[in-house]
């Protein structure tokens, strides 16, 4: 799941438009339907403003552990 999807998500949870967003966030509404399109890029002050709109918050879970031949993985 990418990130426009996850908060398309969290907006139907919260019965969020588009418009409602958009006002909570202080961005226009043809810019917050250009990011959930992906016709504009997300950039890290304007997911953090939509965060705190939608009351989510993003974890990232980086773990190393032992491969089957000792060496060390990684998975995001």
């Amino acid at each position: 799941m990418n990130f426009s999807e996850a908060v398309k998500l969290a907006m139907d949870a919260h019965n969020m438009s588009k418009a409602d967003l958009a006002r909570a966030t202080k961005y226009s509404y043809q810019y917050i339907s250009d990011l959930l399109v992906g016709k504009r890029r997300w950039h890290e002050v304007v997911i953090n403003k939509v965060c705190e709109a939608l009351g989510i918050k993003i974890e990232i879970i980086f773990e190393v552990g032992e491969g089957e031949s000792g060496e060390q993985s990684s998975s995001l």
